[in-house]
């Protein structure tokens, strides 16, 4: 009885604290103004942790300020346009404040709403690089925010792999997320050193117990097969789920020349030895997935580079345009130009795809792209002409014609 009593006692307060407040603001705006009521009205909700109300609290400071009528029949509908700047500044402050309010009490989640409605992650990224999911609702929460809303693609990822497994983060660089080329780049980086990890740590632990011995932590996946390749792959035995390594290689594509791509390198020497039965046929140039893949990533380190060049210039060379289309020749064009070989690019480019539709060359540069790097528009002129382009062949020569002026004056 007593507990009720109590409990009854708490509510009765609270409900006459709210009378208090309404009867409090109704004497403010009679005998201070507005002003002074709207300033008691943004304490009373910052204490009681309403930013939603504290939000609207500023923007109608702003509104008194700026004199605009207290009540809008829609947010910003009756604001004149010599104000509508200062009004929206206002609202970006109002949203800064609120966020800021909740941040300070380490409410991440409901302080994102009011930076990203004005477009400004960053406050909110830093929060986030100091929490540590502790739940699962709330690392789903602050997944969402960070990763799928773009508030910090590279830790939301990171929450991914290590929360949900790599399987989940395949799904997640698969369907693509908010953020940056760089962005995309490093979660990739993950992506490569979770697996490879985990490859090297089942590896290290199955040769312990074969050999019953212990390895040294720093051995390399290389380093870990050789000699043992046999008896590793015995009764069609592997290690990490064939279809993430076969994933993981094929999106190691799109990595730049770093350190990650020497462990995609690693990965494929790996999958060169499973049973062909899980060694997956990607398509040309790619038929044989981690052999081509192998060749392609350790050209663009810089490990035979000439034989690699050949390897896949003779799939471009070979390739049925009519049975696997222009895909073999783009992965040789870019691969040339990812290397910095630009004029050789633009005369593969010109040799194998001057028939090609552009929008359907996936990453391979452009001829455009090409004569920019190479500083020779008359590729473009050439390609132009055959294609039948009126329009590219005009502002080629315009480009070589404004080159040479350009060159003469210098």
């Amino acid at each position: 009885m007593r507990a009720q009593a109590d409990k009854l006692s708490n509510k009765n307060q609270s409900e006459s604290k709210m009378d208090d407040i309404y009867q409090e603001l109704e004497r403010l705006v009679e005998e201070a103004g507005p002003k002074a009521a709207v300033q008691r009205l943004s304490e009373e909700l910052k204490q009681r942790r309403d930013y939603t109300g504290y939000f609207y609290a500023l923007v109608l400071g702003k509104r008194l300020e700026l004199g605009l009528p207290a009540v809008q029949p829609r947010f910003d509908s009756d604001v004149p346009a010599k104000l509508a700047s200062a009004y929206e500044e206002g609202i970006r402050a109002a949203a800064r404040s609120a966020g800021r309010l909740a941040l300070a009490s380490g409410d991440v989640v409901s302080a994102w709403p009011f930076f990203r409605m004005i477009e400004e992650p960053q406050e909110v990224a830093q929060a986030l690089e100091k929490l540590e999911p502790q739940e699962p609702e709330q690392c789903q929460q602050y997944v969402q925010i960070a990763l799928y809303e773009g508030a910090h693609p590279r830790l939301g990822f990171r929450w991914v792999l290590k929360y949900y497994g790599i399987c989940n983060a395949i799904t997640t660089f698969t369907q693509g997320f908010p953020g940056s080329q760089e962005d995309r780049a490093d979660c990739l980086k993950q992506l490569v050193r979770a697996l490879h990890e985990e490859l090297r740590e089942r590896l290290r632990a199955d040769i312990a117990h074969r050999e019953n011995t212990t390895l040294p932590p720093e051995l390399s996946v290389r380093e870990l097969l050789r000699g043992r390749e046999e008896k590793l792959f015995a009764e069609d035995f592997y290690h990490v789920d064939t279809s993430h390594l076969s994933s993981v290689v094929q999106f190691a594509y799109y990595l730049p020349v770093c350190e990650e791509l020497r462990l995609a390198v690693e990965l494929c020497e790996y999958g060169q030895h499973i049973n062909p039965r899980f060694q997956y046929p990607g398509d040309p140039p790619f038929e044989r997935t981690y052999f081509d893949y192998h060749i392609y990533f350790r050209t663009l380190l810089g490990e035979d580079v000439e034989a690699g060049l050949e390897h896949f210039r003779q799939k471009a060379e070979t390739a049925d345009v009519e049975q696997v289309g222009y895909y073999p020749a783009a992965v040789y064009v870019g691969l040339l130009e990812r290397l910095g070989r630009h004029r050789e690019a633009v005369e593969a480019y010109s040799r194998y795809l001057s028939q090609a539709d552009p929008q359907q060359l996936g990453s391979c540069p452009t001829i455009y792209e090409l004569c920019q790097k190479l500083g020779d528009y008359r590729p473009l002129v050439d390609i132009a002409q055959r294609r039948g382009n009126l329009v590219d062949y005009t502002a080629g020569l315009i480009q070589c014609l404004a080159d040479q002026r350009g060159n003469s004056q210098k």
